[in-house]
């Protein structure tokens, strides 16, 4: 009886076996697939996340009580462009910062080969080249610089990294850009400036209102209002996104 019964249940699994159908079977596994492949894309969303906002954090306190800083915001039309990432607005000015975390790191500039002296320059991050680094910041430069445009305000940028090791008998800079850690950047956010509680204020609502938030979030916070109210410091007429903020610049 025992042999009788173990040859039932093998022919059984054999025959349950073949009437599965291959399609079902496929199906099912593109869909686990599909599932880890999201889980993935979360887990990694998530670390990203909390990243930007643990750069966002020490930066905070790097640039101190007078800065007001924007972080994770859109650049384009309809801000549906690339991200910019961190924005100080500083007695100073405003600084464009993008930040890493690379503990241990060795950071350095080189020169290698090119027609122009900024082409000849190269950022070097533990012993690789991470120049294209640099691409990123020019271009959020560039658009914080030309939303500024009509003000007589200093933009500048910054490359920090976070954790990593910078020569200490220079400081260095790539594509005219300084090129610090936290403590350093430390430094140039809190150095005393022209613009005092009201202008920054001001810049801060104009880029607020510039580059939206990158979560969708509508920004929170005073409206900008017109520039002319700002004697003796604002341009002629309301730049953009203010025009027709009053009667005076429509």
């Amino acid at each position: 009886m025992p042999q009788t019964t173990t040859r039932s249940a093998g022919r059984h699994s054999k025959g349950s076996d073949m009437g599965t159908d291959p399609a079902e079977t496929w199906l099912t596994a593109l869909v686990d697939l599909e599932s880890s492949m999201a889980r993935e894309r979360e887990r990694r969303e998530a670390a990203r996340g909390n990243a930007s906002r643990s750069l966002a954090a020490r930066l905070e306190e790097a640039a101190g009580p007078r800065a007001l800083l924007l972080h994770d915001r859109r650049r384009g039309a309809d801000g549906a462009g690339d991200e910019l990432s961190h924005v100080a607005i500083t007695p100073t000015g405003v600084w464009v910062i993008e930040a890493w975390q690379y503990d241990g790191a060795r950071v350095d500039v080189a020169l290698s080969t090119g027609s122009h002296d900024t082409e000849r320059e190269r950022l070097l991050v533990g012993g690789r080249d991470k120049t294209l680094l640099v691409k990123s910041l020019v271009g959020q430069h560039h658009a914080v610089a030309t939303a500024l445009a009509p003000y007589d305000v200093h933009v500048g940028g910054l490359l920090c990294f976070v954790g990593a090791l910078l020569p200490r008998v220079w400081r260095p800079s790539v594509q005219g850009f300084d090129v610090v850690d936290v403590p350093r950047a430390s430094e140039v956010l809190r150095a005393p400036g022209p613009l005092g509680d009201a202008e920054r204020q001001l810049l801060h609502d104009l880029l607020a209102a510039a580059f939206p938030r990158s979560d969708g979030v509508p920004q929170s916070g005073a409206t900008p209002t017109c520039v002319r109210s700002q004697a003796g410091w604002a341009p002629i007429r309301c730049p953009p996104p203010l025009v027709g903020a009053c009667y005076e610049c429509m």
